[in-house]
């Protein structure tokens, strides 16, 4: 998965009854860490997921309730309140081998 798919995401009004929704989301290894309900004009909600030995942070920045920006971080096993960019490598294997549950998952908070 090219990082270019997740574009289309971009704009896109969210749902916050699906985001609200953890047994859906648990469907994609996906939960949501921080949400703000309700959020402000521009505000930030935090996922996490697990990939390989790491916690992963999807970070979605919204204005209006649409999406603006999607970032992807390392979560600190020691510190849960800090993360790293991942470096080009890891955000490209990440994205290839978690391709289909990400889709869906923002195909489901965007619809």
């Amino acid at each position: 998965m090219n990082a270019e798919i997740l574009k289309k995401y971009i704009n896109k009004s969210i749902n916050l009854q699906n985001i609200k929704n953890s047994k859906e989301l648990e469907k994609f290894n996906i939960w949501c860490e921080y949400l703000p309900d309700p959020p402000e004009d521009f505000d930030e909600i935090e996922f996490r997921t697990n990939f390989k030995d790491k916690t992963i942070s999807i970070d979605i920045v919204i204005q209006s309730g649409k999406i603006q920006r999607i970032m992807f971080a390392s979560v600190d096993p020691k510190d849960p309140t800090l993360v790293k960019s991942l470096t080009q490598s890891e955000l490209q294997e990440f994205l290839k081998e978690r391709e289909s549950d990400l889709i869906n998952f923002f195909n489901y908070i965007t619809q």
